[in-house]
Parts: C-alpha cells; sequence; structure tokens
C-alpha cells in the first residue's frame, strides 16, 4: 500500500482496479528501485517471510533448489578497473575494512585468473547464491520434509562468433533450457554431453514434480540434503557427482571424475565470515529468505518461456 499512497495517493484498493494498466505500468516504473518481495498481504501471505518460515507455517513439502555456478559477472566487482590481483585486493580492503582480511581468506586469489574467478563468485553469491542457500537452510530446519540442492556447473558451448579468449560459463537461468528438453531454443552448437545433461536433468525435475523425490530407475543416486550424510549437493555438469559439505567453507574445490562422494566445502557464503555468525554445522542461525515455492512449480509459473516447454513436461508427467 506504500507505493498506493506515494503514487496515487489513495490506500483503497478499489482505487487502484479503477486506474488503467499503463497508469500502474508508468508509476512502478519510476520507483527508485525495483521490489521483488512479496507483498504481506495477511491472506495469502499471511506474514513476512522470515517470521513464517522460523515459526515453520510454510507449505511442508519437497523442495528442490540450487543456483548455477556463473551466477554473477566479475566486472561488476572491478568496474572500470583492470580484472587483476592487485585491484582486487585494493577493491577488497576499500569495502570491507578490517573484515577485509576475513573476506580475503574466503574469497581468495592470488594470480589475475584467480581474482576474476573470485570476483564472479562474490558477485553470484550476493545476487542469489546466498539468498538461495539460507532458504534451503530454513525450509531443512522447520519445512519437515526432504531438501535436494545442486549446483548447476555444465558450461554453455561458445558460439562460433565468440571473442577470442571467451570461457564458457554456466550463468544464470541458462539451465531452463536442460530442465525442459529444450536446447533448440537458444541458438549454440549444443554438443552431446548437452543433450545428456539435458535428459538427466528432465528425469530428475518430472521425477521431483510427480512424488517429491528426484531419483529415479536409471538415475545416479541424488542423496538428499541433511546432516547424516553430510550435507550432499548435486552438481550437474557433463559428469554427475554429489559431494559432501561441511565448514569451514573454502572458495573452490577440486573436480573429481566419476560419481562418488568427496569430503569437501562449498558454500563461499561471504557473510558466514564477515558476520561471525556460523554455528557449530555451519549454516547460519537467522537468515532473510526469499518467498519461493518448489523450484519446479517456478518454471511452470514463469511467462517468459515457451509453452512448448510445458507442454513437454506436463506430457511426461502423465
Amino acid at each position: 500500500m506504500k507505493f498506493a499512497e506515494s503514487a496515487f495517493g489513495t490506500n483503497s484498493l478499489e482505487a487502484l482496479r479503477a486506474k488503467p494498466a499503463e497508469e500502474l505500468l508508468a508509476a512502478a516504473e519510476n520507483l527508485p528501485t525495483t521490489n521483488f518481495w512479496p507483498d504481506a498481504d495477511e491472506y495469502f501471505v499471511p506474514s513476512d517471510c522470515l517470521s513464517i518460515y522460523v515459526a515453520g507455517k510454510q507449505s511442508h513439502v519437497p523442495l528442490l533448489a540450487g543456483w548455477n555456478q556463473d551466477e554473477g559477472f566479475f566486472e561488476a566487482t572491478f568496474s572500470k578497473d583492470l580484472p587483476t590481483a592487485e585491484n582486487y585486493a585494493a577493491r577488497a580492503q576499500a569495502k570491507y575494512g578490517t573484515n577485509a582480511d576475513a573476506f580475503l581468506k574466503a574469497y581468495s586469489a592470488t594470480n589475475d585468473a584467480q581474482a576474476k574467478r573470485a570476483a564472479q563468485d562474490l558477485v553470484g553469491d550476493k545476487f542469489i547464491a546466498h539468498g538461495t542457500w539460507r532458504w534451503i537452510e530454513m525450509h531443512f530446519k522447520t519445512g519437515g520434509s526432504p531438501v535436494f540442492r545442486y549446483e548447476f556447473d555444465q558450461t554453455l558451448p561458445l558460439p562460433a562468433n565468440a571473442r577470442p579468449g571467451t570461457q564458457p560459463t554456466a550463468p544464470h537461468s541458462c539451465e531452463i533450457e536442460y530442465v525442459f528438453r529444450d536446447l533448440p531454443a537458444v541458438q549454440l552448437p549444443w554438443r552431446q554431453e548437452d543433450r545428456d545433461v539435458s535428459e538427466l536433468m528432465s528425469s530428475y525435475w518430472v521425477n521431483f514434480a510427480k512424488t517429491g523425490d528426484p531419483n529415479g530407475p536409471g538415475l545416479p543416486l541424488w542423496p538428499a540434503y541433511n546432516s547424516k550424510d553430510g550435507y550432499q549437493v548435486m552438481h550437474l555438469p557433463g559428469e554427475f557427482r554429489c559431494r559432501l559439505r561441511r565448514p569451514p567453507c573454502p572458495l573452490r574445490i577440486p573436480r573429481p571424475s566419476g560419481l562418488r562422494p568427496v569430503t569437501v566445502a562449498r558454500c563461499r557464503t561471504f557473510d558466514v565470515y564477515l558476520r561471525g555468525s556460523e554455528s557449530r554445522s555451519g549454516r547460519m542461525s537467522g537468515a532473510t529468505l526469499p518467498h519461493c515455492r518448489q523450484l519446479t512449480i517456478l518454471y511452470f509459473q514463469s511467462p517468459f518461456r515457451s509453452p512448448r516447454r510445458l507442454a513437454g513436461c506436463a506430457q511426461s508427467m502423465r
């Protein structure tokens, strides 16, 4: 209602409903920042999301959630500076001050290539990975249902006109074409390994939508995310594998071949270090959580995806 009062001088739903859509959109475009937080209308969303999750009043349904390897761009960290280790350390010192050493331990870099990677990890963690991780942790704690966590590491094939020196990445939202077996929707020189990953992910997601468990006949085992198994995370690149997660949290981990559990840490969350609020198990005790439903349902509700994705997936669920 703050938006309605500031834009139109009213807190009446009746008055807002009488406004043309063009007028509402124009007012929204003039907001100083884009706000994706849900409105606590005391009906569909009865309270703020953190309070709902702390009280365990969210839907007690299985959760499949994760993020991509390259959710951010290192340029956002360096701005107009060259992406060098020297500039990276200088920016860390300027931004975090007395916490810079702790930050550089979590996001370490001793050469220019590592500085670009660490900066990219930082931006991706701040953008989506950290919030998703905290959501997963809270649902695991109070949701009373299985949680399945993943990281999508399959890098996209480079287009023929890619600039020399361009590195392949797994950017934000690129997993969607894989999940819905719709690689041809993006004009890239897809490889057999991409089609294999797509078939695997589609099978996992359809199983989860049908049963609340991504596992099924002929698929590599995806363990639930829990303390008994060391908080395993399914990494989904060309070679499928699970990894264990335990504190402390180093920045990067060598990638073994084959599908086998390896004891590693994969939580690159700088707040764990800078706020000093890491618990014994490596999870934060409090969190601000995005209000989301099961990841599969979010995909189905997306207005930006072609109808044949939904139809193809729905057909395979029957």
